[in-house]
C-alpha cells in the first residue's frame, strides 16, 4: 500500500467502507431481535452510505446517529456498534481524506502538523526514530504515515498485523519508537485484547504507545492500562467523529513533548514536582541523584561527585540502580496522576562502548527554583453537593458541615451550572443518576454530561462522584473519552460510614491540590476508619487492634492530635522519648530509631487485626522517606478517649 498513489489508496478504502455500511453483515443474524428504533438507525446508516459523493460523507453528521444508537438499551447498542459507530465513523474519515487529496491539499490534520513545526519552533528532531502500526486497520496505517511524514525529519513507518509480528518488530528496532496498536489483535492463540501486551512490552523497552480501539470493546480492560504505562490520553477511540484529528494531535504531542518545569522541596528534597504532578515517597539518595541531573550528559562518577556534600552521597556504582528506581517512581507518579506527559522519558541514558553510561534530564524538562514555603490555607474551599435524593443530600451537607466544610446542595444539573457560574469555584460532589428533564426519569447519563460540562467550562475544577452507579472503571473510561481527568469515584453501596471516610479523604486531597496547584495520583484506598475508644485501645475499620504499649499510646497521642497531617519523626522523638528515659541507655542509643520501631510494631498490630498485610502502612503512612522522615495517621479519625485517659 505504501507504493500506491494516496488518492487511489483512500478511494479504495472509502469504497470498502461504503460497502460495509450498506451490507451490514455484522447484524445479519441479529436483525430479527432488534427493536424498531435500532432498525430505523440501520436504515438511516444504509441510506447515508448509499450516497456516491465522498463530500456528502465527509460533511455528514455521524455523531447524531451515534447518539441515537447510544440511547438504545445496552444489547441493541452493542449489536449496532460495528456497522454504525465504527463503520460510519471510518467512512467519514476516509471520505474527508479523499476529498482533501482530490482537491490537491494535504489532509487537514497532517497539514496542521506541518504548520505547527514552523510556528512552535519544534524544528529540532523529535524523540522518535521510527513508528510501528500494529493491526489490520488500513485507515490507521495511512493516518500514521501522514503524521510520520509531517515530523522533521520524517520517520519510517513499519506495519505488523499480529501480536507475534509486533513482538518481532519491537525486538529488531533500534532507538526510541512510537507504537500505534489496535486493542484487538490477531494471534496464534486467537483474536483478543493483545494490544495491551504490545503496549506493555513497548513500555518495558521505553517506547511510547497509543492504543486504538472501538468505544465498546475496551471498557472491561480499562484497569489494565496503567500497568502498560498508559492513561486515558493514550486511548484513541476510533468511533469518535474527531478520531483522525485526535490521533494526529496525540502523535505530535508524544513526538514533541510540551516543555515542563521541575522543582523540589528545599526542606527535605524528598518531594518533587514535574509540571503540576507531585512525586512523593522518594528515598534520600534518589532525591540527591534527581537533583544532580540536568540537561548535560553526566557519568555516574560526576553524579556521585555532585552529591558529595552529604553523608548520603551514593557511590558511582550505586548511581545506575538509583536512576532505574527513579525512572519507575517518576513514571508511576505521572501515570497515576493521568498526566498527558506520562509517556515522556524523564531521564534519558546514552550507552558508550567500553565506558560508563551517561544520564541527563530529557530536553523538554528544566529545573526552576522551588516554590516559596507558605502557611496553611486561609480556609477550606466551599463544596457544592449535586444530589436529587433529599435524604442523601441532607446527610452529605450536614456531615461536611460537622467536619468544618462550607457545603450547600442543589438537585438538578441546570441549577448546578448556574451556581458554578459565580465565584469562588467550589469542589463538586456529584451524584450521576440525576433527573432527565426530557423523560422525567433518573439516568446516569445526565450526571455524566454534567461532569463533562463542568470540566469543559471550569478549568481545574475538582469533582468527586458519589453515586450508586459505582462502576469506577467504566465511568472513568467514559469520562476520559470526553477529556475529564479530575474525578474521584465513591460508591454509595459502601454505606454512609465508609462513604464519609472516603469523601473526607477525597475532599482533603482536592483542597490541597487546589491550594498548591498540583495533581496527585488517585488513592488506591481513600481512607480507613480509625477509632480510639481508650488511650491504649484502637479499632481500625471496626476491628479491635491489639492493646498498645505505653510508648505506642504516647506516639498515637501525637498522631491523633494531627490527623491526616505529616508529623516529623524528630518531633515524635522529642515528645515521646524524653531525655530522662535515656539516662541508662547503652552506647549508640538512637531515639529516632525507636520511633521507627514503634511505628513498625503499631503497623504490625493493625495488619494482624485486619488480616491483610499493608493496611497498617496505609493507616500510618510515611509521606516522605529518607534522611528526614514524617508519619501521618490517615483516614477518618475519631477519638473517643476521655480527657483523663489522654493525660
Amino acid at each position: 500500500m505504501a507504493s500506491e498513489n494516496p488518492v487511489l489508496t483512500w478511494q479504495r478504502i472509502w469504497e470498502e467502507r461504503r460497502l460495509r455500511c450498506i451490507r451490514q453483515d455484522e447484524v445479519a443474524e441479529f436483525r430479527d431481535l432488534l427493536p424498531v428504533e435500532a432498525l430505523a438507525i440501520l436504515e438511516d446508516a444504509r441510506a447515508l452510505a448509499s450516497l456516491t459523493d465522498p463530500a456528502a460523507h465527509a460533511a455528514a453528521d455521524v455523531k447524531r446517529l451515534v447518539d441515537r444508537l447510544n440511547a438504545l438499551e445496552e444489547r441493541a447498542a452493542l449489536y449496532l456498534h460495528a456497522p454504525v459507530s465504527n463503520g460510519l465513523t471510518m467512512l467519514k474519515i476516509a471520505a474527508g481524506q479523499l476529498v482533501a487529496l482530490r482537491e490537491g491539499e494535504r489532509p487537514p490534520a497532517a497539514g496542521s502538523l506541518r504548520t505547527a513545526t514552523v510556528t512552535t519552533g519544534a524544528a529540532s528532531r523529535g524523540r522518535f526514530a521510527w513508528l510501528l502500526v500494529v493491526g489490520e486497520s488500513e485507515e490507521v496505517v495511512e493516518l500514521a504515515r501522514e503524521c510520520a511524514s509531517a515530523l522533521r525529519p520524517p520517520v519510517p513507518v513499519h506495519v505488523a498485523a499480529t501480536l507475534e509480528g509486533a513482538r518481532t518488530r519491537l525486538g529488531q528496532r533500534g532507538g526510541v519508537g512510537l507504537v500505534v496498536a489496535n486493542l484487538t489483535l490477531a494471534s496464534i492463540a486467537g483474536p483478543g485484547p493483545h494490544g495491551l501486551f504490545v503496549a506493555a512490552e513497548a513500555y518495558q523497552r521505553r517506547h511510547a504507545t497509543l492504543l486504538v480501539t472501538g468505544a465498546g470493546d475496551y471498557l472491561r480492560y480499562w484497569p489494565r492500562l496503567t500497568a502498560s504505562g498508559l492513561t486515558g490520553h493514550d486511548v484513541i477511540v476510533k468511533t469518535r467523529h474527531d478520531f483522525a484529528e485526535r490521533l494526529h494531535r496525540r502523535l505530535w504531542e508524544l513526538a514533541y513533548p510540551a516543555p515542563l518545569t521541575m522543582s523540589y522541596e528545599e526542606d527535605t528534597g524528598h518531594l518533587a514536582w514535574i509540571g503540576d504532578v507531585e512525586v512523593s515517597r522518594l528515598e534520600g539518595q534518589e532525591a540527591l541523584v534527581l537533583r544532580a541531573l540536568d540537561s548535560v550528559w553526566q557519568s555516574p562518577q560526576l553524579i556521585a561527585d555532585a552529591c558529595g556534600d552529604t553523608q548520603l552521597a551514593p557511590r558511582p556504582s550505586a548511581v545506575p540502580p538509583l536512576i532505574s528506581a527513579l525512572r519507575r517512581k517518576l513514571a508511576r507518579a505521572m501515570v497515576d496522576a493521568e498526566s498527558p506527559s506520562a509517556q515522556g522519558q524523564v531521564i534519558e541514558s546514552r550507552p558508550r562502548p567500553g565506558l560508563p553510561t551517561q544520564y541527563r534530564l530529557a530536553p523538554w524538562l528544566r529545573w526552576e527554583d522551588p516554590p516559596h514555603a507558605g502557611g496553611a490555607a486561609p480556609s477550606l474551599p466551599p463544596v457544592l453537593v449535586i444530589e436529587d435524593d433529599r435524604d442523601w443530600s441532607r446527610w452529605v451537607t450536614e456531615f461536611l458541615r460537622d467536619h468544618g466544610w462550607t457545603a450547600s446542595g442543589v438537585a438538578t444539573a441546570a441549577e448546578a451550572l448556574r451556581r458554578l457560574a459565580s465565584p469562588p469555584l467550589p469542589i463538586v460532589v456529584a451524584d450521576l443518576s440525576l433527573r432527565d428533564p426530557g423523560s422525567g426519569r433518573d439516568h446516569p447519563d445526565v450526571g455524566m454530561r454534567l461532569v463533562e460540562d463542568i470540566a469543559e467550562q471550569h478549568q481545574g475544577a475538582r469533582v468527586v462522584v458519589l453515586s450508586a452507579y459505582g462502576r469506577r472503571d467504566t465511568l472513568q473510561a467514559g469520562l476520559f473519552q470526553s477529556g475529564v481527568r479530575t474525578v474521584d469515584v465513591i460508591d454509595k453501596a459502601a454505606g454512609r460510614i465508609e462513604c464519609g471516610a472516603m469523601l473526607l479523604a477525597s475532599l482533603q486531597r482536592a483542597a490541597d491540590e487546589l491550594w498548591r496547584g498540583v495533581i496527585r495520583g488517585r488513592e488506591d484506598s481513600p481512607g480507613h476508619r480509625v477509632v480510639r475508644r481508650a488511650r491504649r485501645r484502637v479499632e481500625v475499620d471496626g476491628r479491635p487492634v491489639g492493646e498498645l504499649s505505653p510508648r505506642e499510646a504516647c506516639l498515637l497521642d501525637e498522631l491523633i492530635r494531627r490527623p491526616n497531617q505529616a508529623v516529623k519523626a524528630e518531633l515524635l522523638e522529642a515528645l515521646c522519648f524524653e531525655s530522662l528515659s535515656r539516662t541508662h541507655a547503652p552506647d549508640g542509643y538512637n531515639a529516632l530509631n525507636k520511633v521507627h520501631l514503634t511505628v513498625r510494631r503499631m503497623r504490625q498490630k493493625i495488619d494482624r487485626a485486619i488480616g491483610t498485610p499493608g493496611v497498617g502502612a496505609d493507616v500510618i503512612r510515611t509521606p516522605h522517606r529518607g534522611a528526614r522522615t514524617a508519619y501521618e495517621l490517615h483516614g477518618l479519625v475519631t477519638d473517643l478517649a476521655g480527657p483523663s485517659e489522654r493525660d
